[in-house]
């Protein structure tokens, strides 16, 4: 029997088919799926749950409000602490997704289109309070940082892809997987990625480790990872532009965290949407106002509170 290839098999012979070439990728919304602040509790119980080598990358991420790959950035000298004001002084964090306009062309169509570069752009300086949850952790770990100018999570491995192409005659070199002790490269948005998404779909297994290294009972992990769920605001069926059902529920995303800290600057100080735009160096307050729209629970309080005549 003759094996007949594709045209694809046969042009690309030694390239590996993506993933996502034969699957439909679906992303979450911030709009649709983000309604309120989880909660400090829930937060902090997710981070303690995450590796331990990891934790204080998912802190930064939130108490910064960063894109995953700004918060990949960071560096020692981006942080200042002042225990006097009980403060954690940002500044010259990087801002990306920015680009300029350098020249314009009509597509096949006819339709106008833009030529972009990346222009290197920083976020004005915000503020992060120390008396907030989580905020000593963040400063015991910039502690460790010796090298102000070394990003704060670097690459664990010594040598990148590229430069082992680039370098095929140094085997034993390469073979090794020292930390970088130069700091040079930070740790990719893929690592981030991958270890949120195992960790939420491997949720009961990684709680059930957590309580065993505090000597608890891993028999509860089951229970203790679905009612984490619930309070992470993830127990929600999640639909796609035609209604079609994808999932009984959500994942965490990468995303999540930041939107979580625009709903937490809503909730706690009560930001509106001018202060949550300068506070993330956004450009307008469309997406500020997103987080202004309280979601049920919080509207719920907001009413029992309230002290109307009905008798009127």
């Amino acid at each position: 029997m003759t094996e007949t290839l594709t045209i694809q098999e046969q042009e690309q012979p030694n390239k590996r088919i993506g993933y996502w070439s034969s699957h439909v990728k679906h992303q979450l919304s911030v709009k649709e799926n983000i309604t309120q602040f989880c909660g400090w509790g829930p937060l902090r119980e997710l981070i303690s749950i995450i590796p331990e080598e990891a934790q204080d990358f998912y802190i930064a991420l939130f108490k910064t409000g960063s894109r995953v790959t700004e918060a990949l950035l960071l560096k020692k000298r981006n942080f200042t602490v002042d225990r006097e004001a009980g403060t954690v002084l940002v500044n010259e964090a990087r801002l990306l997704k920015k680009y300029v306009k350098i020249g314009k062309y009509k597509d096949s169509e006819g339709h106008d289109r833009w030529t972009t570069k990346g222009e290197v752009r920083f976020r004005k300086d915000f503020y992060i309070m120390l008396r907030e949850p989580l905020s000593d952790r963040l400063c015991t770990y910039l502690q460790t940082v010796k090298d102000s100018d070394g990003y704060l999570f670097p690459s664990p491995y010594k040598h990148s892809k590229k430069y082992k192409k680039l370098h095929p005659e140094k085997p034993d070199e390469l073979k090794t997987r020292e930390p970088d002790v130069n700091k040079k490269r930070h740790r990719s948005a893929s690592w981030a990625y991958r270890l949120i998404r195992k960790v939420n779909d491997k949720l009961p297994e990684y709680y059930a480790q957590y309580l065993k290294n505090h000597h608890r009972d891993p028999g509860q992990a089951e229970a203790l990872a679905m009612n984490l769920k619930r309070r992470l605001g993830l127990l929600k069926k999640w639909y796609d532009e035609n209604g079609d059902l994808i999932s009984n529920e959500l994942h965490i995303w990468l995303h999540w965290f930041r939107s979580m800290r625009a709903s937490e600057l809503r909730q706690d100080y009560h930001f509106d949407s001018l202060e949550l735009r300068d506070w993330f160096s956004w450009e307008t307050t469309a997406t500020a106002e997103k987080y202004c729209r309280q979601g049920g629970s919080a509207l719920v309080a907001k009413m029992s509170m309230a002290r109307p005549n009905f008798q009127t």
